[in-house]
Protein backbone atom coordinates (compact mmCIF):
# COMPACT_ATOMS: atom_id res chain seq x y z
CA UNK A 1 0.00 0.00 0.00
CA UNK A 2 1.68 3.48 -0.61
CA UNK A 3 1.25 6.44 1.35
CA UNK A 4 -1.97 7.70 -0.66
CA UNK A 5 -3.49 4.65 0.21
CA UNK A 6 -2.45 4.91 3.89
CA UNK A 7 -4.13 8.21 3.77
CA UNK A 8 -6.75 7.61 1.77
CA UNK A 9 -7.85 4.47 4.54
CA UNK A 10 -6.99 5.94 7.61
CA UNK A 11 -3.83 3.87 7.51
CA UNK A 12 -1.96 6.60 8.35
CA UNK A 13 -2.58 9.68 10.37
CA UNK A 14 -0.61 12.43 10.22
CA UNK A 15 -1.78 13.49 14.11
CA UNK A 16 -0.46 10.09 15.39
CA UNK A 17 2.96 11.11 13.87
CA UNK A 18 2.86 14.26 15.67
CA UNK A 19 1.82 13.33 19.51
CA UNK A 20 4.65 11.08 19.76
CA UNK A 21 6.93 14.13 20.06
CA UNK A 22 7.61 15.00 23.89
CA UNK A 23 7.38 19.16 22.86
CA UNK A 24 3.68 18.38 21.58
CA UNK A 25 2.63 16.39 24.52
CA UNK A 26 3.93 18.46 27.08
CA UNK A 27 2.05 21.53 25.24
CA UNK A 28 -1.23 19.07 25.72
CA UNK A 29 -0.58 18.22 29.29
CA UNK A 30 -0.34 22.44 29.84
CA UNK A 31 -3.52 22.96 28.24
CA UNK A 32 -5.48 20.15 30.09
CA UNK A 33 -3.94 21.25 33.07
CA UNK A 34 -4.54 25.13 32.27
CA UNK A 35 -8.44 24.02 31.44
CA UNK A 36 -9.38 22.26 33.80
CA UNK A 37 -8.03 25.03 36.83
CA UNK A 38 -9.76 27.30 34.45
CA UNK A 39 -13.32 25.28 35.16
CA UNK A 40 -12.52 24.77 39.00
CA UNK A 41 -12.70 28.54 39.09
CA UNK A 42 -15.49 29.60 36.75
CA UNK A 43 -19.25 30.60 37.95
CA UNK A 44 -21.73 28.56 35.81
CA UNK A 45 -22.74 31.53 33.76
CA UNK A 46 -19.09 31.85 32.85
CA UNK A 47 -18.43 27.94 32.70
CA UNK A 48 -21.03 28.41 29.57
CA UNK A 49 -19.06 30.43 27.92
CA UNK A 50 -15.85 28.97 28.38
CA UNK A 51 -17.31 25.69 26.91
CA UNK A 52 -18.73 28.26 23.56
CA UNK A 53 -14.93 29.24 23.51
CA UNK A 54 -13.42 25.63 23.74
CA UNK A 55 -15.89 24.40 20.86
CA UNK A 56 -15.08 27.64 18.91
CA UNK A 57 -11.38 26.94 19.32
CA UNK A 58 -11.64 23.44 18.18
CA UNK A 59 -13.91 24.38 14.91
CA UNK A 60 -11.34 26.78 14.31
CA UNK A 61 -8.03 24.01 14.87
CA UNK A 62 -9.90 21.64 12.42
CA UNK A 63 -10.33 24.12 9.60
CA UNK A 64 -6.69 25.34 10.11
CA UNK A 65 -5.72 21.49 10.09
CA UNK A 66 -7.22 21.18 6.94
CA UNK A 67 -6.27 24.21 4.84
CA UNK A 68 -2.58 23.35 6.03
CA UNK A 69 -2.83 19.88 4.81
CA UNK A 70 -4.47 20.23 1.36
CA UNK A 71 -2.02 23.68 0.68
CA UNK A 72 1.10 21.13 1.78
CA UNK A 73 -0.09 18.13 -0.68
CA UNK A 74 -0.75 20.80 -3.35
CA UNK A 75 3.14 22.07 -3.08
CA UNK A 76 3.97 18.51 -3.41
CA UNK A 77 1.98 17.22 -6.25
CA UNK A 78 3.15 20.70 -7.69
CA UNK A 79 7.13 19.79 -6.96
CA UNK A 80 5.93 15.99 -8.10
CA UNK A 81 4.95 17.76 -11.74
CA UNK A 82 7.48 20.17 -11.83
CA UNK A 83 10.28 17.44 -11.22
CA UNK A 84 9.28 14.84 -13.82
CA UNK A 85 8.31 18.04 -16.30
CA UNK A 86 11.97 18.78 -15.91
CA UNK A 87 13.43 15.12 -16.25
CA UNK A 88 10.83 14.72 -19.39
CA UNK A 89 12.24 17.92 -20.49
CA UNK A 90 16.09 17.01 -20.33
CA UNK A 91 14.97 13.21 -21.90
Amino acid sequence: MDIFEELWFGSTLISNQICNEAEYKKLLNKMSDCSELLRESLFENEMELYKNFEDALEEYSYFTDVYAFKMGFRVCIEMFFDINFLNNKKA
